[in-house]
């Protein structure tokens, strides 16, 4: 089994995939208090299979809340103490705004294409 797996939820469809050792939790739909603890579950337990990097890919990502941004923090911070690199794809205003008006966009790497988030996390990965 190469890891991959999908939980579909309410207004949210949550994709994990492996590729090259790094970690690729893609969201599509909306994160909002329906949604969010189950995305937060699901980013905060690829922590348990020690990924050489995480990225998160919002590039469809139509809708984000607080509690979408309060997932993401608790994904940056367990990066973090683990010594695990970590981006975030995200191009749209809806999930662009709420990271900066919270100032979550300066807590990890934020890019705006997936290609881009990967390539944030290889440097930490090579160097």
């Amino acid at each position: 089994m190469d890891g991959t797996f999908v939980v579909a939820l309410p207004g949210a469809t949550v994709r994990v995939s492996d590729r090259a050792g790094t970690r690729l939790v893609e969201v599509r739909g909306e994160v909002d208090p329906s949604t969010g603890p189950a995305v937060r579950a699901v980013l905060t337990a690829q922590f348990d299979r020690l990924p050489a990097a995480l990225v998160v890919d919002l590039t469809k990502t139509r809708f984000l809340t607080a509690a979408g941004v309060n997932a993401l923090l608790e994904a940056a911070r367990l990066a973090d103490r683990r010594g695990v690199p970590f981006a975030v794809a995200a191009d749209g205003r809806p999930v662009l705004r709420p990271l900066r008006i919270t100032g979550a966009d300066r807590a990890f790497a934020t890019r705006p294409t997936v290609h881009q988030a990967f390539s944030a996390v290889r440097p930490a990965l090579t160097g």
